[in-house]
């Protein structure tokens, strides 16, 4: 049975980010600083081991009455924590709450939020794929996540150390695609010089190609041929180079439907729906929307009140999470204050 560990905070911010950083270990209980001691009163109960006081919106006589009634009362360990400005990164010195053995905690300086502590699905397959040296194909709407999800498998991967070369084919111009991907060697066409190309670039490391459904047939086939055979040649050599890069793909196209409309070569979708991973678009993600919003408000210096969270957690986000984060950063820009509230949000 899990540990429970009880913080005393106002802060749902605070709350989801210790849930986070202890899942696995301990099971993280949240009472509002006006209920603490009702809380606490279930304590043997509910066998509650460390008890965390958020005292960023106490005084300290408030934090010191609240600390006297735990140490006279229960038989467990109480830190306090300070939130008031950010209220990250948590500074705390040790939280070490032991129990028949129970191992120490830590909460350490956060990195930026993106899942709850309970993994979706898709979460888990990118760890699983990480795992593996086969290409993965993910599919999923406009800003839902893609990319991210790339680095996911590549920072879960026996290649984490090595370079992460991403780059979108529908950014790139057509007649140069081929020599972007492949390299090219001098005179290969007018004013071409030895160049390297991504699959030499991305070396040891992981190769992330977006908009695949953009490739043309000819690049598709010469795709196709370097997935069977693991070599490739830059554009005007015949010499066979060897890859060593694992590939990630994405898009945000039906390619089974454009196989029938003969616009993506069904050998190639066959070949990279050998791993395939949906991203659900955001609002099927509804509890990823708040410490998402946190962490765009957070990269440019502003809050979000309460009631600007539920807002923003109540949206469709139909442009998923790349109309969140340009909400937040509009919004912060338009804001009279460095606090947020719905009537500031312009989506």
């Amino acid at each position: 049975m899990k540990s429970k560990l009880l913080l005393i905070s106002d802060s749902r911010e605070l709350f989801w980010y210790c849930s986070r950083k202890l899942s696995g270990q301990c099971e993280i209980l949240h009472s509002k600083i006006q209920d603490y001691k009702k809380v606490l009163l279930l304590a043997e109960v509910l066998s509650v081991i460390c008890v965390i006081l958020d005292t960023s919106s106490l005084d300290s006589s408030a934090t010191h009455e609240i600390r006297d009634f735990v140490a006279d009362n229960f038989d467990c360990t109480f830190f306090t924590v300070d939130s008031a400005f950010g209220p990250l990164p948590l500074e705390v010195e040790s939280l070490c709450p032991t129990h028949q053995n129970e191992k120490a905690f830590l909460i350490e300086s956060p990195s930026p939020p993106f899942y709850p502590h309970d993994k979706k699905n898709h979460v888990k397959l990118l760890e699983k794929f990480a795992a593996h040296e086969e290409p993965v194909l993910l599919l999923g709407e406009s800003g839902s996540g893609k990319s991210h999800m790339a680095e996911v498998i590549h920072l879960n991967s026996s290649r984490r150390e090595r370079v992460f070369v991403r780059r979108n084919i529908a950014e790139l111009n057509p007649s140069l695609i081929e020599s972007e991907l492949f390299g090219c060697v001098k005179g290969a066409y007018t004013d071409a010089t030895d160049r390297k190309g991504l699959f030499e670039l991305a070396g040891d490391g992981t190769l992330f190609i977006d908009e695949i459904g953009e490739l043309s047939l000819e690049n598709q086939a010469k795709l196709l041929g370097i997935l069977d055979t693991g070599k490739f040649c830059r554009v005007g050599s015949t010499r066979e180079m060897q890859v060593r890069c694992r590939m990630v793909f994405a898009t945000d196209a039906d390619l089974l439907a454009r196989t029938r409309e003969h616009t993506f070569k069904k050998q190639l979708y066959w070949r990279l729906a050998k791993f395939v991973v949906k991203i659900p678009p955001l609002r099927e993600r509804r509890d990823e929307i708040v410490p998402l919003a946190l962490e765009f408000a957070r990269d440019v210096g502003v809050k979000l009140s309460e009631d600007a969270l539920s807002f923003l957690e109540s949206q469709d986000w139909v442009g998923n999470i790349r109309q969140l984060k340009f909400c937040i950063e509009r919004s912060a820009v338009l804001a009279d204050t460095k606090t947020l509230f719905e009537r500031d949000l312009i989506l």
